[in-house]
């Protein structure tokens, strides 16, 4: 039940958390040509922040250090996975990830399709649109 409401939650910063992976242009493929030169912050670590403690409808995702997560209000913050947040660290992608046992089948699937096809059938697997373009 708390994972199903998850999915109904809404990321409030998507554009910005985008813009911090350099996946700010939808038609640029957002994987550098050389693969071995990809950034990744391991002084961070990805929380979500909600408005209030009661309000959890809405939240902003935020790459936080030790040092930044101490100073915040420990009943609106939680850690939702080691290094930066990115597209794929919405919460429903997080309940996709955390609900669907195999993901390789029905992803391999999704694969065979033509793009714009491809990109319906991953979001009918439960990912955010932005997660189902990476």
């Amino acid at each position: 039940e708390q994972l199903e409401a998850l999915r109904h939650t809404t990321c409030t910063n998507v554009e910005e958390v985008a813009a911090s992976v350099d996946f700010s242009q939808r038609d640029k493929d957002p994987y550098p040509t050389i693969w071995y030169d990809t950034k990744i912050d391991y002084d961070r670590k990805c929380y979500v922040v909600f408005p209030s403690a009661t309000d959890r409808k809405t939240y902003r995702l935020e790459s936080l250090t030790a040092e930044e997560f101490s100073a915040r209000d420990k009943t609106t913050t939680f850690l939702t996975h080691h290094n930066a947040c990115g597209v794929c660290s919405q919460l429903q992608d997080l309940n996709t990830y955390m609900v669907k046992t195999d993901l390789t089948t029905p992803v391999r699937r999704c694969g065979l399709k033509f793009w714009s096809n491809k990109l319906r059938c991953l979001e009918e697997i439960g990912f955010t649109k932005e997660c189902a373009r990476i």
